[in-house]
C-alpha cells in the first residue's frame, strides 16, 4: 500500500495542470480524471508491472520513443539497471528517447525515483555521467515541469505523513523529493523553469492572491495549493525546496 500511494503521488505530480511556463501538452490534461475513479486499482496494477518488468532485452530507441506511460515504467527500470556500469550507445539512445517525450519521461522518473534503498544509483549526487549528460541535453519543457512537481509534491507529503505518525511514508516521500531535486540541480536547461516556479510559489504564500486574480503563475500555484489541501507550513516548505535547488545549482 505504501508503494502504491507514493507511486500514485508521482503519477499525479507528472500531470498537475499548469499555465505559462509550466504548461504541459493538452493531450495530457485528462490524466487525473482518467485515474481518479479507480486510482487504487490502476496504481496496484502499475506497481506490479514495475516490480516485475526490467529483465527483458532492452528495446530499441524507436520502441522507447513510441512507448506509452505504463510501458515506459518498465523500460525505465531496464535503463536504470544499466546506467551504473554501461556507456553503451544503445542505453543512451533509449534514455534520450524516454526523456524526449512526456509519457516516456514520466515512466522513467517513476521507476528511477521510487527505487528501494537509500544508497542506489538514484541517490548519487551528481548523477552518473550517462544520466547527467542526457539530462543536460533533454528538452527542458518536458523534464522541467515533471521534476519540479516530483520535488514539491513529495516535499509537502513529508509533513502530512509526519503529522499522522507515518514515519515510513514520510521517509519514502523525502527520498523521492531528494532524488528529484538532485536531477533538477544537474539539469541546467531547467533553471528558468525552477526560478519561475519558486518565484510564483513563494508569492502565492506571501500574498495569498485570489485564485482568479494576479499573475497567471501565482494564481496557478494558489489553485494548486488549494486543490491538494496544502496548508501554510507545506506551502513554505515547497517554496524552500525550490529555493534550495536554485542555491545548489547556482
Amino acid at each position: 500500500m505504501a508503494a502504491s500511494r507514493i507511486l500514485f503521488g508521482l503519477l499525479i505530480a507528472g500531470h498537475a495542470q499548469a499555465r505559462g511556463k509550466y504548461a504541459l501538452p493538452a493531450r495530457t490534461r485528462t490524466f487525473l480524471a482518467s485515474y481518479r475513479p479507480n486510482g487504487r486499482c490502476q496504481t496496484r496494477r502499475i506497481v506490479r508491472r514495475f516490480a516485475t518488468e526490467g529483465t527483458e532485452t532492452l528495446p530499441s530507441a524507436i520502441e522507447a520513443q513510441k512507448a506509452g506511460f505504463e510501458d515506459a515504467i518498465g523500460i525505465g527500470k531496464q535503463v536504470a539497471s544499466q546506467l551504473q556500469n554501461s556507456n553503451a550507445p544503445e542505453v543512451r539512445g533509449v534514455l534520450d528517447a524516454l526523456l524526449g517525450n512526456e509519457a516516456g519521461a514520466r515512466g522513467f522518473f517513476v521507476s528511477f525515483l521510487t527505487s528501494d534503498g537509500d544508497d542506489t544509483i538514484a541517490d548519487q549526487n551528481p548523477p552518473v555521467e550517462l544520466l547527467g549528460d542526457a539530462l543536460a541535453q533533454a528538452e527542458e519543457k518536458v523534464v522541467g515541469p515533471l521534476l519540479v512537481m516530483n520535488t514539491v509534491m513529495p516535499t509537502a507529503m513529508v509533513t502530512a505523513h509526519k503529522r499522522s505518525n507515518s514515519d515510513s511514508m514520510a521517509e519514502m516521500s523525502m527520498r523521492v523529493a531528494r532524488r528529484a531535486s538532485i536531477l533538477l540541480e544537474h539539469s541546467p536547461r531547467t533553471r528558468p523553469i525552477v526560478e519561475a516556479a519558486f518565484g510564483a510559489a513563494e508569492r502565492a504564500v506571501e500574498e495569498n492572491p485570489s485564485p482568479e486574480g494576479g499573475p497567471d503563475e501565482v494564481a496557478y500555484w494558489l489553485r494548486f495549493y488549494n486543490k491538494w489541501g496544502y496548508d501554510e507550513e507545506m506551502r513554505k516548505e515547497i517554496a524552500a525546496a525550490l529555493n534550495d535547488v536554485l542555491i545548489k545549482c547556482a
